[in-house]
């Protein structure tokens, strides 16, 4: 697969206008290419709008397909062989050994999210059957289950780049559910277009907050006392 530099908003390549982006050779301390145009607000304003249109069919897709969709992904990273090693190698000067050890855990990330959603445990769904003889009236069966609320957004973070920007751990848990428009950071953008393509859809962030310490520090039963010296006893030497 030949990289353009251009960006993908929906099933189309747009070339961005807004700015130049280059990725950087560490190893060679050189620019790669090809240039990469940034995209700007109408870009951004036509990407939500696929999105909100998508989401009405992604939400109401079967499981199984949203889980085929998951397995695609990983296909064709898979398929795009040692283009997207060589050009990571290239971006990051890392090991082969190490980037392909990444698109593995990758890979394998996908298909273990693919048997997730196909599951449906996190659905959470629930039934409490009808009561029709219950007094003074009848109840009738509750029915519940997360279901998805709207398009969200992912911006490729500053982790680790060969697997997070474009298909990490917040994407592949965004497309379970719901799909919404994808960015990137700047240095993360050449290496973003190889995974992008293989994706073909956006995804939502998910986040992890830390848990805050909110209880005070384990305190001692009883103070700690120095023991009493008896009278008349010798001082240590």
């Amino acid at each position: 697969m030949k990289i353009t530099g251009d960006m993908l908003i929906g099933a189309s390549a747009v070339r961005g206008t807004d700015a130049t982006l280059r990725a950087f050779d560490p190893a060679r301390n050189a620019d790669l290419e090809p240039a990469f145009g940034g995209g700007g607000a109408a870009e951004v304003a036509r990407a939500c709008e696929l999105a909100e249109a998508a989401f009405d069919d992604y939400r109401h897709a079967p499981l199984e397909t949203r889980a085929q969709f998951l397995e695609a992904i990983a296909d064709n990273i898979t398929a795009l062989g040692d283009t997207l090693i060589e050009r990571a190698m290239a971006e990051s000067a890392l090991p082969k050994a190490r980037l392909e050890g990444e698109r593995a855990r990758t890979v394998g990330q996908l298909r273990l999210f693919a048997s997730l959603v196909r599951e449906g445990r996190w659905l959470c769904a629930t039934l409490d059957s009808a009561q029709p003889d219950r007094k003074p009236l009848p109840r009738s069966d509750l029915r519940l289950q997360k279901i998805p609320v709207g398009p969200v957004a992912v911006f490729g973070g500053p982790a680790f780049g060969p697997r997070a920007p474009a298909a990490g751990g917040r994407a592949r848990r965004a497309l379970e559910p719901v799909p919404g428009p994808r960015g990137a950071a700047p240095r993360r953008r050449p290496r973003r277009c190889s995974r992008a393509r293989s994706l073909r859809a956006p995804a939502r962030p998910a986040h992890r907050a830390r848990p805050s310490r909110s209880y005070p520090p384990p305190r001692r039963s009883q103070p700690r006392r120095r023991p009493r010296r008896l009278r008349g006893a010798a001082r240590p030497r």
